[in-house]
């Protein structure tokens, strides 16, 4: 009796507590939860760092670095030792890279040793594919553009992600060149889906989707088959890594790589307004944007990490060496952005009286390990899209800039027409991106922790750049 009664006066007062303590929290679970955005996102970001490295290993000399800047980074970028490229020891870097990009993975030029069979004629296709006259190149970029973005402006006012905006413009560009007609609307579906799916993979936001990827390997072999592309290449690589190669460099990396490239220049462009208004006043000619261009790729430049591996060792200048099999990570960012007044700071001016090739500038890579064969297709068109978009549309948005652009590019797109005209819609339309975003940031924050355990593991375990190297079947 006596403990029924006890048991009874126990739940009565923990009830009474319950009630008391209620809303007290209540409000610390929704100040937490309203305030997640400005204080989840880094620390998940910095306990999802500590895993990987848990996972894979803390891999990789990151440079520049103490001693190793200015003229020595470049020395050792382009020193004849720093030539590996997928070929280590053991499960690493590379195979955490080859499990994302499959198919293409072991195809891809990138990825090719010098010494491998496809790697010449790999380098052969891409050089021919990319040898297009310039005024086609520009007649091409313009056609495509117009058209797109003419609609977009009839539209009106849209919330958009750039990235996601200039991705089936690079696409059909890309298929036009190469199949010399443009891409079917359901391809060009295709093509983005199995892009997109890469760069979220890479970025730790979505699984790999392979059948996506397979559908556009299944494509351009067929196409290959018909004989419609197979003007690109020498005898020597089979339909089926002419397609992975295809598919790798121009659908994976060249429509990827331009599609951010484009999405940081409209975002330089937004928010810098004096530089928006300089391209509409006096920049007829295009040499004003030219800096503007040159000035978004030093600071958000379309690598963000090229790793070599040594093949001997290298000595460096202030005595330390770097064993062969050492995995060297150049961060471009790092490099673009030392040896600069106000390096931080977005100054298209800078290089009125600069030279590109007396700065820590090398937005396309160095000169003798394998720079970007895509230099000149990718600032003529650059230039060219920029100029058409400008005639038609402007975009606005409040959000932090970064090279990685977590956002995809998030921005409100409007009529150029309407610029300036509705002051109160567009803070409005601001405030909504701030609120969308700072929710967006937190649920990736986590994806990502999820996503990248799960891809380091699962990457681990496919050991796809070791069975290859030892002579294994990965298919």
């Amino acid at each position: 009796m006596w403990s029924d009664l006890a048991l009874a006066g126990a739940a009565s007062a923990l009830a009474l507590a319950e009630r008391k303590l209620s809303a007290p929290f209540s409000v610390t679970a929704a100040l937490v939860a309203l305030s997640s955005p400005w204080w989840l996102p880094s620390r998940v970001v910095r306990l999802r760092f500590w895993i990987f490295t848990a996972l894979n290993g803390d891999e990789g000399r990151q440079f520049p670095c103490a001693g190793v800047n200015d003229d020595v980074f470049k020395w050792l970028y382009n020193h004849p030792a720093a030539s590996i490229r997928s070929r280590q020891g053991g499960v690493g870097i590379t195979d955490l890279f080859w499990y994302m990009l499959a198919p293409a993975h072991y195809i891809h030029q990138e990825h090719l040793e010098s010494d491998a069979r496809e790697y010449p004629l790999a380098v052969a296709a891409t050089r021919k594919i990319l040898a297009v006259p310039r005024e086609r190149l520009a007649a091409l970029a313009r056609k495509y553009a117009d058209r797109h973005f003419r609609d977009a402006a009839a539209a009106g006012w849209q919330v958009v992600r750039l990235r996601r905006v200039f991705f089936p413009l690079f696409v059909r560009l890309f298929h036009e060149i190469i199949f010399d007609e443009e891409c079917p609307d359901e391809m060009v579906d295709a093509f983005v889906r199995s892009g997109d799916n890469v760069i979220a993979a890479l970025k730790f936001t979505a699984p790999r989707d392979m059948a996506a990827r397979h559908r556009i390997t299944d494509y351009l072999m067929k196409r290959l088959e018909a004989g419609d592309a197979d003007r690109w290449f020498e005898p020597g690589l089979t339909t089926r890594e002419k397609a992975l190669h295809l598919q790798g460099v121009f659908y994976h990396t060249g429509s990827v790589q331009l599609s951010e490239g484009m999405a940081h220049l409209l975002v330089c462009i937004a928010q810098h307004p004096h530089v928006q208004q300089r391209l509409d006043v006096d920049d007829e000619a295009g040499q004003y944007l030219d800096l503007v261009i040159r000035e978004q790729l030093r600071l958000f430049p379309l690598f963000g990490v090229a790793h070599r591996i040594t093949a001997e060792d290298i000595a460096l200048p202030a005595g330390e060496i770097l064993p062969r099999g050492s995995v060297m990570l150049f961060n471009y960012q790092a490099y673009q952005t030392t040896g600069f007044d106000n390096p931080l700071a977005f100054i298209p001016e800078r290089w009125d009286a600069l030279a590109a090739g007396a700065c820590n500038y090398i937005p396309f890579g160095v000169p003798h390990n394998r720079p970007c064969p895509g230099q000149q297709i990718s600032l003529i068109w650059m230039k060219e899209i920029a100029r058409v978009v400008l005639q038609h549309v402007r975009y606005a948005t409040p959000l932090a800039h970064t090279r990685a652009l977590p956002c995809g590019g998030l921005c409100v797109q409007l009529p150029r027409t309407d610029a300036g005209q509705r002051p109160v819609r567009l803070a409005a339309a601001m405030v909504y991106l701030r609120a969308r975003d700072a929710v967006e940031s937190v649920v990736r924050s986590i994806v990502q922790l999820l996503f990248g355990v799960h891809c380091i593991i699962a990457a681990r375990r496919a050991r796809l750049a070791v069975r290859y190297f030892d002579g294994e079947d990965i298919e």
